[in-house]
């Protein structure tokens, strides 16, 4: 997906569970703001990002984005690499919206790099245990709302990161749910 593409696309049926799937080799927007990757309203997709380990997956960049619009969610399936800048993920704020799910498995070989930088806006659940997660830069409005569970986090410049404490209530057995923790100033 490099251009402007609304999902699900007319015609495309969901499967038997409601959701509408999509392989695709990878997802690179950027440049204008007309280019945006728009999930349409009160619709779940699902994504499987098919590029391969140690490769560039998604790229968002520039003025472009992936909005997840009312009602809507996203899921997102990849082991490549994902690097989210420019207007990054819109969903409301709301993280269940968009999830983004790490396929790398453990012990395999290289390494699964997912960023958000510059002004790159993120709100997601972000699943990806064998994997490192780096923020940097924040810009004038770069920030990261929700859950992340990574390999390695790294947080630097002027970014900010805001766990939502409503996901603690998320179905599916609750996998983001935090016991306790510390607050860093």
């Amino acid at each position: 997906i490099g251009s402007a593409t609304v999902l699900p696309r007319g015609g495309d049926a969901p499967a038997a569970d409601g959701k509408y799937y999509y392989d695709v080799s990878s997802i690179s927007l950027s440049g204008p703001a007309s280019r945006i990757l728009s999930v349409a309203p009160a619709t779940d997709v699902v994504i499987r990002i098919t590029a391969p380990s140690g490769s560039s997956g998604v790229s968002i960049g520039g003025n472009a984005s992936i909005q997840v619009l009312a009602g809507a969610t996203l899921e997102m399936y990849t082991n490549s690499d994902v690097a989210i800048a420019g207007r990054g993920i819109a969903n409301a704020n709301d993280p269940a919206a968009f999830q983004l799910w790490s396929t790398r498995p453990a012990g395999a070989a290289g390494s699964q790099s997912i960023s958000v930088s510059g002004n790159g806006q993120l709100s997601a659940v972000v699943y990806a245990p064998n994997a490192d997660v780096t923020m940097n830069g924040g810009g004038s409005s770069g920030n990261v709302y929700g859950a992340v569970v990574a390999d390695t986090i790294r947080v630097t410049g002027g970014s900010d990161f805001h766990y939502d404490e409503a996901l603690a209530a998320m179905s599916s057995g609750n996998p983001f749910g935090v016991s306790r923790w510390s607050e860093l100033t």
